[in-house]
């Protein structure tokens, strides 16, 4: 088997599958229980205390999540009364623009940053507009993330942050998703990130929100006390344990990684020239690649290299099974039949450049098979 969609969710590493079945063995109590399940409760602590530290930062501005659609909708719904702004972009996930485009009928007012064709965003847009919207005295929120999860354009992070904090009412939420696996991120600027575990190794099932002043949040949602009374509900404590678990080892690994990486995007560019289009310039994630081929139906193609075991991505995971050509890729200037022939290549050290030889060779045999 060749994956190459990682971008939608990782294999989980063995040392996440240890942890987990070890934690869900030993540990199967209820945290909450703290009287009787001081081990159990360790457990969630060791973990929160695991991803603050490789953030430098403190455990009290971590909240365990789901993941991060659960994270954005959380932020951004506490952005979403009182007459704020929200200011994001239309190259987001789905967790972030589809929550936005919702908010309007809550009383909030959203606008779109522009963004070039490399998929970068207007950072004299984004001044302007913030400019405009700090006269009326409202809260603002910046929601763009760090790397698009589709053609893996890097923003420049700590440019956005440095034009949102000079205004006082102006905060950034950055969906640092795709970041924190595959690129170096430092969060002494934004105010909001989040994470979701099985895009690095962990498990499905568990995430965390990264709030730099805690008491900014408002409660998502109502039940127990669990998460400092902020997200109630019983604790996955088993994924959590294993995206604590995996946090800090991603983090330690990521310069060999991007070397790698690196090695095997170049082997792409060299197999894509003069035949197929890569979406995305200047600074991106090493392990996603966009790729536009000139000929037949994207979803064909993904059918087809399945049949192979050779598995590849359309788009990003959470809206790829529509017939409408993907907003990212319009965004960034392709036409909807363009966007309709993209595919997604995103990988993990376990791939190494020459199977993208083989990959490529099957993808030319079925253009020729699949050719519209």
């Amino acid at each position: 088997m060749i994956y190459l969609d990682v971008a939608a969710t990782a294999r989980p590493d063995h040392r996440a599958l240890l942890k987990f079945r070890e934690v869900t063995a030993d540990l199967w109590m209820n945290p909450s229980a703290r009287v009787y399940s001081a081990a159990a409760a360790n457990e969630l602590e060791a973990a929160r205390k695991k991803v603050a530290d490789t953030l430098h930062v403190s455990p009290t501005t971590i909240f365990f999540t789901s993941g991060s659609t659960e994270a954005a909708n959380w932020v951004i719904q506490t952005f979403a009364r009182y007459d704020r702004y929200i200011i994001t972009s239309r190259l987001e996930h789905p967790c972030v623009y589809n929550t936005a485009v919702e908010m309007p009928a809550h009383g909030a007012h959203v606008r779109f940053v522009e963004n070039d064709n490399c998929g970068r965003i207007d950072l004299v847009d984004l001044a302007d507009k913030l400019e405009a919207y700090s006269k009326t005295h409202s809260p603002i929120l910046v929601a763009l993330a760090g790397a698009n999860n589709e053609i893996g354009t890097i923003q420049p992070i700590h440019e956005i942050a440095a034009l949102v904090h000079e205004y006082p009412d102006a905060y950034f939420f950055c969906d640092t998703t795709q970041l924190w696996a595959h690129g170096e991120i430092e969060v002494g600027d934004i105010d909001f990130a989040c994470a979701s575990g099985h895009k690095f190794g962990a498990l499905r099932g568990a995430g965390f929100l990264y709030c730099k002043q805690p008491d900014f949040l408002e409660q998502f949602m109502f039940g127990g006390h669990q998460e400092d009374g902020m997200r109630p509900g019983t604790e996955n404590l088993p994924a959590i344990a294993a995206l604590g678990e995996m946090f800090s080892l991603t983090a330690e690994k990521q310069r060999e990684t991007a070397e790698k990486y690196r090695a095997i995007r170049q082997r792409i560019t060299e197999l894509a020239d003069g035949v197929y289009k890569i979406n995305g310039c200047g600074s991106c994630l090493p392990n996603i690649v966009s790729i536009t081929l000139p000929d037949c139906d994207a979803h064909k193609m993904v059918a087809a290299l399945a049949m192979d075991d050779i598995y590849v991505g359309t788009g990003s995971a959470c809206s790829s099974s529509g017939s409408k050509p993907s907003r990212v890729l319009t965004a960034i200037g392709l036409t909807p039949d363009e966007a309709r022939r993209t595919i997604r290549i995103s990988f993990d050290e376990r791939i190494r450049p020459e199977d993208m030889d083989i990959v490529f060779e099957k993808i030319e045999q079925y253009r020729g098979l699949l050719k519209e």
